[in-house]
């Protein structure tokens, strides 16, 4: 990753998700849907023996709590995520993604959707405290230079825009090699809970959050697309 952005101002590749569409801000997630109720037309459980359909019932109760007891920690917390115990609350996932799209305007990039943001918030929760732990890396010149461009930018759009400096670094071999295995340990041994609404997050130099199925346990207005690592990664 080059110390210095190019000459003429434009942004640099690296500090961008690539590949996101171009949208407008992605809408806060609403609740679950509800599932239809059945109808005569719908119904699907007339032709199932009785017996079968008893069965059924405790399968489904047993999955509902499955996913309710998953996401217990995170609707506690009134989150969209929990890592290592402290919440990554609904405003800070609006805030990191209104400016990493400006910053993304500015320099003639693509937006982001908050499905995008949302796996490398969860990882600035991680490779945060290990950089300030560890002193593995410090704020450098290129992670200078993106904060410039963010006009007052919130701490938490710091901190998003370090993973994704420091998670583009350890994957091209900007870091050194045990310093590059201590990360992925932290990535891995990190306690991550991600609020179902969104999905579930996938651990990696490159995270993501997919979203869940059933689908009706995701938002309509969340987008489906997944966000894919700073470029050159």
């Amino acid at each position: 990753m080059s110390a210095t952005g190019p000459a003429d101002g434009t942004m640099a590749r690296e500090h961008v998700i690539p590949h996101a569409r171009r949208t407008r801000r992605a809408a806060r997630p609403e609740g679950p849907r509800m599932l239809p109720l059945p109808t005569r037309a719908t119904e699907v459980g007339r032709a199932v023996p009785r017996r079968r359909r008893r069965a059924a019932v405790p399968a489904l109760a047993a999955a509902g709590l499955v996913l309710l007891g998953g996401c217990s920690t995170v609707q506690k917390m009134n989150a969209v995520a929990v890592v290592d115990g402290q919440a990554v609350t609904a405003d800070e996932l609006t805030t990191a993604t209104d400016q990493y799209n400006a910053f993304a305007r500015a320099a003639g990039g693509t937006e982001a959707t908050q499905t995008q943001i949302l796996p490398y918030l969860v990882q600035s929760r991680i490779v945060v405290p290990w950089a300030r732990s560890t002193g593995a890396w410090k704020p450098d010149a290129s992670y200078a230079q993106v904060l410039s461009r963010v006009p007052s930018p919130a701490p938490e759009t710091k901190d998003l825009f370090e993973a994704i400096v420091v998670s583009g670094q350890a994957a091209q071999g900007g870091l050194s090699e045990s310093a590059a295995q201590s990360l992925q340990k932290a990535v891995q041994d990190a306690d991550v809970t991600v609020n179902p609404r969104y999905g579930t997050f996938v651990r990696g130099l490159a995270p993501t959050v997919t979203p869940l199925s059933p689908n009706w346990i995701t938002p309509g207005s969340t987008p489906t697309a997944q966000a894919t690592a700073p470029a050159g990664q």
